[in-house]
């Protein structure tokens, strides 16, 4: 899954970050062994890759990154905010995916196909980064452009 283009452009075509996701819903098999006992695995396994050529912190100030799978759906909501440098604003994704069917059911990487609605601030506790980070209540997709 690759949204868009596969690139955010960052105040030209000349500075990007990208993002593709090799497998949104695979599956997790195997075994583990901590302290000599062995525990089985059965769960869902992600991978995903990063690329540009400007520095994720730079390029980006922050994001909200959700990826629940439920039954047989898989599901992205991601909202990435660009840094000052490269002119502020957001790069919004909604992606469903129905691994029964294999077929992509939304696709939305604008703000014209969506509306993000953020919740209240709660104090994160990181003693390196501290402050209030806002979390994102809901994403609503909508395919009526009336």
């Amino acid at each position: 899954m690759r949204p868009g283009n596969g690139y955010v452009f960052l105040g030209s075509t000349d500075t990007f970050q990208g993002w593709f996701n090799a497998f949104p819903s695979a599956t997790a098999t195997g075994h583990v062994i901590i302290a000599g006992e062995t525990i089985e695995i059965d769960g869902v396994g992600y991978h995903d890759h990063n690329y540009g050529n400007v520095p994720i912190g730079e390029g980006y100030r922050g994001w909200f990154w959700a990826r629940p799978s439920f039954e047989r759906y898989t599901t992205l909501a991601i909202e990435v905010q660009n840094g000052e440098r490269f002119g502020g604003g957001a790069a919004p994704l909604l992606w469903v995916y129905d691994k029964e069917t294999k077929k992509e059911l939304v696709r939305a990487t604008t703000l014209d196909d969506m509306t993000i609605t953020f919740g209240s601030m709660v104090q994160f506790p990181d003693p390196l980064h501290g402050g209030a980070y806002s979390w994102l209540r809901f994403m609503h997709y909508s395919r009526d452009h009336s």
